[in-house]
């Protein structure tokens, strides 16, 4: 949500041309109809995210919710890599900052991995 944020104060197109997005792709109306639509989607998901952590009070339900939550940031990980300019990526995206959002990710993972291995100990159980 803070990588959405951020790119949307700073100006989605300018920021998208920081990853060497080609000038005609940057100008299409399709184009930035669908990066808006990204990038607006990822401001909910973060929203409905902290929500969810606010008020879920069940153990239970709790867990459901943080292994949902991780299934799906290793999944946006798994994209966000594929699609950088690395040498595990395509390099769809180039230079170092096409690396952000999947370090973003795993930061987010390190913080669910912390909130599974607290919900999962048997004291909580």
């Amino acid at each position: 949500m803070s990588l959405a944020l951020l790119l949307f104060a700073k100006g989605l197109l300018k920021s998208m041309a920081e990853f060497q997005v080609p000038d005609d792709i940057i100008d299409s109306p399709h184009y930035q109809d669908a990066i808006t639509w990204v990038y607006i989607h990822m401001i909910v998901l973060g929203i409905l995210v902290l929500y969810l952590g606010r008020f879920v009070n069940a153990i239970r339900h709790q867990k459901i919710v943080t292994i949902t939550v991780t299934i799906a940031i290793l999944f946006y990980t798994y994209l966000d890599i594929r699609t950088s300019d690395s040498s595990l990526g395509n390099a769809l995206y180039k230079g170092k900052s096409s690396l952000g959002p999947a370090m973003i990710n795993c930061i987010f993972l390190l913080l669910l991995v912390g909130t599974i291995t607290k919900l999962f100990s048997k004291k909580n159980n």
